[in-house]
């Protein structure tokens, strides 16, 4: 990591690219945050090809 979080100084990154409906994908986010190993998470939407 370039700096710690919650006192964590490394840490494992993964981007995944999935194709969801809104409230799927803020039931991933809202999951994953309930989750203790996951430090942070950001969720991004794609421009449309």
């Amino acid at each position: 990591l370039a700096y710690e979080i919650a006192k964590h100084a490394e840490g494992i990154y993964a981007v995944v690219d999935v194709k969801a409906e809104p409230a799927t994908v803020s039931e991933l986010d809202r999951q994953l945050n309930l989750n203790e190993s996951v430090l942070r998470t950001k969720v991004m939407r794609t421009d449309k090809h």
